[in-house]
């Protein structure tokens, strides 16, 4: 089922980057500098939580707001939902820098090398460019390209992000696989004709949390880890 791919595009936090640790990290920082006593943890989830309220309310009202504001306007509002004092824009901005300081999931590293001797590799996210390279460079993780929707003005499972990467590369949606950890992006993909890897991360929302799964059939392939999939792809 995977036979003819030749570049693999990947959803990058969550599925390639582990970006929660660096969030809680950063408020904990933030609330000790301060002096502010919080459920750090709590807050950080709800702020990435409610980027995707926000991605949805840009697709749906069709004006384009990048990612990195939209992440600033949601940690205001997740503080005032806990009673926190506004940050401040200077404090915002090195908060919202976390994002770019999330580690790769352990199994990552080794198994990108192996796939890179293969396959051109890509970044199809939802992440502005400049906090894209920013992890990359922060992580270590090379790409031969990096997508993102903004540079289609809209956010996945839109339409145009998968478009316009299938027209960038310049090849046939069969060669294309998209990896990524959430259903809904896999799902997308597969609807515009490429082919889709499932990779569980159990752990991007904390311990103790149900993570998504996808049903029977419903992608092409579901790896265990990063150094299944580049097995199964002959890497």
């Amino acid at each position: 089922m995977t036979d003819g791919i030749r570049a693999i595009c990947f959803d990058v936090y969550g599925t390639v980057v582990d970006y929660r640790p660096a969030l809680i990290a950063a408020l904990e920082r933030f609330g000790a500098t301060a002096g502010l006593a919080a459920d750090w943890p709590a807050i950080a989830d709800e702020w990435r939580a409610s980027e995707r309220v926000a991605m949805d309310t840009v697709n749906e009202i069709g004006h384009w707001r990048d990612l990195d504001a939209l992440r600033a306007e949601g940690l205001r509002t997740v503080f005032g939902d806990h009673d926190l004092p506004e940050p401040s824009d200077a404090e915002t901005a090195v908060l919202v820098g976390a994002w770019a300081r999330g580690r790769p999931w352990p199994d990552v590293p080794a198994a990108m090398a192996r796939l890179r001797e293969r396959f051109l590799l890509a970044t199809l996210s939802n992440s502005t460019i400049t906090t894209l390279a920013a992890v990359s460079r922060h992580t270590g993780l090379v790409w031969d390209a990096v997508f993102s929707s903004a540079q289609a003005g809209a956010y996945k499972p839109a339409a145009a992000p998968y478009q316009r990467t299938l027209g960038w590369l310049a090849m046939d949606p069969a060669e294309v696989l998209l990896v990524a950890a959430h259903p809904y992006d896999l799902r997308a993909a597969r609807g515009h004709g490429m082919r889709t890897a499932f990779v569980p991360r159990p752990l991007e929302y904390g311990p103790g949390r149900l993570a998504p799964t996808v049903e029977d059939g419903e992608v092409d392939l579901v790896a265990d880890d990063f150094a299944d999939l580049a097995t199964r792809l002959g890497a």
